[in-house]
């Protein structure tokens, strides 16, 4: 799994995306990006198996207003995006427990 930072402009629409293979390094990204954090940006850090996973769980994100952009480039599959997700989920919690710890 891939650790993604995003931050999102929600006065423009703007996402800034930076991927990390590292769990600590996405971690640091977070912190700096929350100091830094204006009252109209939102940051969030996902893991994903890669960026396309990503826009298809969290399309809100990436679609600009016009609907459900992200998931127009092919079908999902179900069963596999529920895998997906419930993988996300453990490796979410993994990530809050060791952000708890630091």
């Amino acid at each position: 799994m891939k650790h993604f930072v995003l931050l999102y402009d929600h006065l423009t629409h703007e996402v800034q995306l930076d991927e990390f293979t590292d769990q600590g390094a996405a971690l640091d990204a977070l912190r700096t990006a929350e100091l830094a954090l204006k009252p109209h940006k939102e940051v969030v850090l996902f893991l994903a198996e890669s960026e396309r996973a990503l826009k298809i769980t969290h399309s809100s994100y990436f679609s600009n207003g016009r609907g459900n952009g992200a998931t127009q480039d092919a079908p999902v599959d179900l069963e596999s995006l529920t895998r997906l997700v419930e993988r996300a989920e453990s490796d979410l919690q993994s990530a809050h427990d060791a952000l708890a710890a630091r």
